[in-house]
Order: C-alpha cells, then structure tokens, then sequence
C-alpha cells in the first residue's frame, strides 16, 4: 500500500509519518530516499529514523542514505546526517565499525560545515561529530595526517561545526596533538597569525588556580616538541615572543615543576626582552580567585619566592624579582582596598 501511494500526489507526503509508525526495512528506506530524491519528502524527515528506527536498514540502504544527505543543499542534512550516522554505528555498540571513505568524507566536509547557525547545530550535534571521529580515529590511524590538513584550518571558526558551540571537538584535535605534534603545529600556527582567541585557548588549556597549585601544565602546547615553538618564534621575535609569553604559555607555580617548565624555559631563551618579562607576568595576572584579594597575591607571592630559592638564570631571576615587586605594591593597595571595605 505504500509502495501505491508513492506515486499519489496528495497522499505521498503522508509516507514518511506512515514509515515512522509502521517499522523500518531496507524497503521502505528505498521507498523515503526515493520521496527525498523527487523533493516530496522534506530532508528534516529523515532526523525522525533513529535509534531503533533505523537497525532494521542494511548497510548499503543507510549509506544511500547519507551519501544523499551529504551531497544536499539543505543546510541541516550535514547535521542530520551525523545524528544518524552516530545512532547507527556508535551508540550502544560493543564493538564499532565504520565504512572507512564515507566516514572521512562525513566528517572533513567542511563546506557542509560552512555558514551553519546556532539554532541549527547544538551540543548534541557536537557529541555526534566528537563520537565519530574518535571511533574513526581509533580504527584508521592511517587516515590521522589526512584529517589533521582538512580538519584543523575549521577549528574554532564562526558559522562551523568546529565553532564556539563545539568546543568538544578539540579533544580530537589534542589526541592528533599527541600522535602528531610537529604536523599539528605546523598548521595550528598558521592559525596564531590570525591571533584565533579558540586556537589559543586549546593551547593553553589548564589556565586556573588548579594549574598554580598542581604545577601541571595542561594545555596541548605540552605535546608540541620545544624546538618546533623556537622555530616559530625566531621567524619574527619581535612580534612572536611578546604574544606567545602573554597568550600561550600555560602558568605554573609549581617549585617542583618549574625548573622544566615552558614558562620557565621560555624566560631562558627570551628573557633578556623586557617586553617578554612584561607580558609573561600580565599573563600570570589573568587569573580568576575567590577570597580576599590580598591573601591570594601572598599566595602567589609565596610561590614565586620558594621558586627563587633553586633559580640560578639571570633572566628568570630577573623576571621572579620584577613579578615579586608588583606582588607587593598589588598587596599594599589591595589591603587597604579591604580595610576601606570593611
């Protein structure tokens, strides 16, 4: 009967509430991707066969499937598509495996990916992206430096499935990050010459009070070997250390973590910049605290004063004395700031 009513001008449009209602087989998901193809059935149907919905497809009906949705002009396939694409092969399995080509072309399509809007992709469809990549990742390593040349330059970007509303994503990034540091920072700075506030913040992940306490430095900076950040900062010293020690260099104060520390090794290298000391101590002062400030800046003072004991750089000392002095003056006027207060 439906088979009948595909082809009756009035009641075909009824067929996709019809499917939802009566079971899926590879049957009928022929029967919807042919309503879809001929526009009589909306894309958006297809975001209602999930979960259970769709188990009863084959292989080759739910591939058809998506190879349609990927190659739609409607803004929401790519998003439908993963949402599917997820529920079908990741969710709830013991054991995932993905088709390897449909998969890459699934998640580096960029240009589906382009001019996307809030109220169109959601947490959710962020979940979906991260799910896949990591399970894709996991099965075809070999694919790893692929990805990272299409997929990285969208990082963070305004408008993508990369952007403000899936930060989750950059976990795939730092696993790549840790495969393959040199090819990861090859693009990802390229990236800093926009001064990308998102590539930044990845970088530096870890930046609170838990880093200053634990000495653990977080961000994936971390897996970036020293040499290739030297490399890139003596292409333009002028413009580069400044930037990186204010907006990069992920913080610690740590005294047992300090001496091997990027900010550290950093001060050997450019210290002797007084533009680096400065920015480097505004970058420890962007910071976030709950409590009287002037306890907090003794804390912090504190810290920098047992570091000192073991340092022996000139530069570094220099800096830890320069960072010192500020300290006090901020608590000399932070205390009477309270005093007033109260």
């Amino acid at each position: 009967q439906l088979d009948a009513l595909v082809e009756d001008n009035t009641l075909n449009v009824l067929i996709p509430d019809l499917t939802y209602h009566s079971g899926m087989t590879d049957r009928a998901g022929l029967r919807l991707l042919k309503l879809a193809k001929a526009e009589i059935m909306n894309v958006n149907n297809f975001v209602f066969f999930f979960s259970r919905a769709i188990d009863g497809l084959s292989d080759k009906v739910f591939t058809g499937w998506i190879k349609f949705l990927l190659n739609c002009s409607n803004e929401l396939a790519v998003p439908i598509a993963l949402k599917l694409y997820y529920f079908y092969y990741v969710h709830g399995k013991q054991e995932v495996t993905l088709p390897r080509d449909l998969t890459f072309q699934l998640l580096v399509r960029p240009a589906r990916f382009e001019n996307l809007i809030p109220n169109q992709m959601n947490s959710m469809t962020g979940h979906y992206w991260t799910e896949i990549a990591n399970a894709f990742l996991n099965l075809y390593p070999e694919k790893d430096l692929e990805f990272v040349e299409r997929v990285i330059p969208h990082f963070g970007k305004k408008g993508t499935i990369f952007g403000t509303f899936n930060t989750k994503a950059f976990s795939v990034l730092t696993e790549l990050a840790k495969r393959h540091p040199e090819q990861v920072w090859k693009y990802v700075s390229k990236r800093l010459e926009e001064r990308d506030f998102f590539i930044e913040g990845w970088l530096k992940e870890g930046d609170s009070r838990d880093s200053f306490s634990t000495g653990e430095e977080k961000g994936a900076l971390t897996f970036i070997p020293r040499e290739e950040i030297w490399e890139w900062v003596d292409e333009d010293v002028e413009n580069r250390a400044w930037y990186f020690a204010y907006r990069l260099i992920p913080k610690t104060l740590s005294a047992e973590e300090w001496q091997n520390s990027l900010a550290r090794v950093f001060l050997v290298r450019y210290g002797q910049r007084e533009d680096v000391r400065r920015n480097l101590r505004a970058n420890y002062s962007t910071e976030s605290y709950t409590g009287e400030r002037s306890l907090h800046l003794e804390w912090k003072k504190n810290k920098l004063l047992r570091i000192k004991v073991d340092e022996d750089n000139v530069d570094v000392k220099q800096w830890l004395n320069e960072f010192i002095d500020d300290l006090e003056e901020d608590i000399e006027h932070a205390r009477i700031n309270e005093e007033r207060e109260f």
